[in-house]
């Protein structure tokens, strides 16, 4: 390879930081009656980390106090208006408390204007969330067959052993 190729390989720290910017671009979407609010284009990943954080948080809190989330139509709505909270303008911050929480998603979920947004989000930068969240539950379920596999590990080094009252350690 000659040092030309080499230079175009090599990522500069002005380039990371303008790469770092495209994060903080608004939009601004205008509805029909002259209101507005401003949409991210494009989602940085932390902030995307951030929000799927938050909604397995909301989804296990809803689950706790409303009951278990019986089809996809409801996990779809609290994502997407997870989406409005974290990369748009118009909630400036989360309530911490899920009774709240739930009442200000209840009221977004009928408002018209957080409807007409969703098809002014970037799809590319939705796809991203999706993947993340796949990604979430790739790991999720690789950690539990690993756990499977280390736990028949042990128990089949403990029925090795030459001792008696093996059943405490398989407790």
């Amino acid at each position: 390879m000659t040092k030309a190729k080499n230079k175009k390989l090599a990522l500069t720290l002005e380039q990371a930081t303008t790469q770092d910017e495209q994060y903080d671009k608004l939009k601004k979407v205008v509805f029909d009656d002259g209101a507005y609010t401003e949409v991210y284009v494009s989602f940085r990943p932390s902030k995307i980390e951030t929000m799927t954080e938050q909604l397995a948080i909301f989804l296990q809190e809803y689950e706790k106090h409303q009951g278990k989330i019986e089809d996809d139509n409801t996990f779809h709505k609290f994502l997407y208006l997870h989406v409005v909270v974290h990369f748009s303008t118009i909630v400036s911050e989360l309530p911490s408390d899920f009774s709240t929480k739930l009442d200000l998603f209840t009221k977004l979920a009928d408002n018209e204007y957080v409807r007409q947004l969703e098809s002014r989000f970037d799809n590319k930068e939705i796809q991203k969330i999706y993947e993340m969240i796949f990604k979430r539950l790739d790991d999720y379920q690789n950690l539990i067959e690993q756990n499977k596999k280390l736990s028949n590990q042990m128990s089949e080094k403990v029925n090795q052993l030459n001792i008696q009252n093996k059943e405490l350690l398989n407790a």
